[in-house]
Formats: C-alpha cells, structure tokens, sequence
C-alpha cells in the first residue's frame, strides 16, 4: 500500500515534533504574554537562528536524535518526560517511516522572519523544505519552526508551527506576540517519478 503525501506529512512532523506540542497543549495551562519590544535585536540573531534550525533539521535528517533533541523547546522536553522519552518517540516514527520505504532525503532552512523581541525572549518563524523519497518518488513539503531565544540570540531552540493556532500558541509559548502571524503550512506536493520522464 503507497503512502499519500499527507499521510508522510503526518507521520514524520507528527512522530518527530507534533508530540511534543500536543503534550504541551494538554498539560500546559495558559500564560499571560508579556509586552512586546521590537527594538535592539541583535544584528546576529537572524544568521544565529538560521544557523540552528539548519543544525536541528539535518541532525533529525541524519537520524543524530541526541543532537535534534538539544535544538528542542525546553518545555517540549519536560513535558514528554524527558530528552531519552522524545528520542524514543522520534526513533518509532522514524523507524515506521522506513518500514513503509519512506525516506528523507533533503532539508533547507529559509530566513528567518518576524523576528522580534517580546519579554526576555526573542522570537523568529523560519521556513523549511523538505524532499521525502517513497521508492522513486518524490513528496515535498514546506512547514516552520517557531524559534525562541531565551540569551539574546546567541542560541535558538523550536517548535513545529504545525500545531500551533493563535488560540493555542500562548500556551506553548508564553513570550508569543498576537503581534506576529502564524504561518499557513500548506499541503505536500506529491510529484510521481514521471513526471521528469520524458
């Protein structure tokens, strides 16, 4: 049985970062957000940002899920029970992945927007594409990371925006802003081997 381009979206954003934001939502309770200051972000921040979510994205790629998990929100971690807990969860997707012939092949990281600075925090969207292989098949797909620096953007940690809704964000981020606009991620592409045949 073919996998479907969406049922690869959800598998893969699912098992690798869509947990880890359902568990928030349920065992979060809401924060006030904090006023929002747009003014002396750091002139590094957005190659800093980049920088990290580029290093997230190609560890889980690689499958170096001990590294993936040390780019995830803190609060992603603690509530799953843990960095061993959230890499056994991504290693089961992963796995399922490859038992139907599914594969990563490539990951690129866009530049960062809306970055702004709220409470002690500082606050960006950054795009990524991927490439999955299912045999000779290619499914591409687009999504963002919510990236959050806690020390003045010299280091990033993320959560998929997959999840997030502006009802629901405050209670995974509490410095989030109504000021900045969650992304649409729109559907994957599912582009057959021959469609490069001529």
């Amino acid at each position: 049985m073919r996998v479907s381009g969406r049922q690869l979206l959800e598998a893969f954003m699912l098992e690798a970062r869509g947990l880890a934001l359902v568990a928030i939502a349920l065992m979060l309770c809401p924060l006030a957000v904090t006023a929002q200051h747009t003014s002396a972000v750091p002139k590094y921040a957005s190659a800093t940002a980049k920088r990290d979510a580029q290093a997230s994205t190609d560890a889980l790629l690689k499958g170096e899920l001990e590294r993936f998990a040390s780019f995830v929100y803190p609060r992603a971690l603690k509530v799953l029970g843990g960095k061993d807990k959230l890499i056994a969860t991504v290693q089961r997707g992963l796995e399922e992945m490859r038992s139907q012939g599914v594969r990563m092949a490539s990951a690129s990281v866009g530049e960062p927007e809306q970055m702004m600075r709220t409470g002690g925090d500082l606050l960006a969207i950054i795009p990524i594409r991927q490439v999955a292989m299912l045999e000779e098949d290619q499914i591409l797909f687009s999504s963002h990371l919510l990236g959050i620096s806690s020390d003045n953007g010299r280091s990033w940690t993320f959560v998929d925006t997959m999840k997030l809704t502006p009802e629901n964000v405050r209670e995974f981020i509490p410095s989030f802003h109504p000021a900045m606009k969650l992304p649409i991620n729109p559907d994957p592409t599912y582009v057959p081997a021959n469609a490069f045949r001529r």
